[in-house]
């Protein structure tokens, strides 16, 4: 069986070395796609449906709707983009 400290160091260099070879995978959420695209853009360009839910609920998806645009348009910064996606919720 292990010391503490050498399960420590290990498992220090397993999370190092599962960080290290992750690191490639994630792509900058504000920079450039792999085909060029703005991202930012692209999440701009996704049209957030109306969300009906039942009863008193109604003002909860209004403010999640909105919400979610005001996210997705970078706080407005993006608002004007063609919308290409749709987004529909539902309950």
């Amino acid at each position: 069986m292990l010391s503490p400290d050498r399960r420590t160091v290990l498992q220090l260099a397993v999370t190092a070395l599962g960080s290290a070879a992750l690191s490639g995978c994630f792509r900058p959420l504000y920079g450039t796609s792999g085909t060029g695209d703005n991202i930012a853009g692209v999440l701009a360009s996704i049209e957030v449906e109306p969300l009906d839910l039942p009863g008193d609920d109604e003002y909860l998806g209004h403010v999640v709707r909105t919400e979610l645009i005001s996210l997705l348009t970078a706080h407005g910064a993006y608002a004007g983009e063609p919308k290409r996606y749709k987004l529909r919720l539902t309950y």
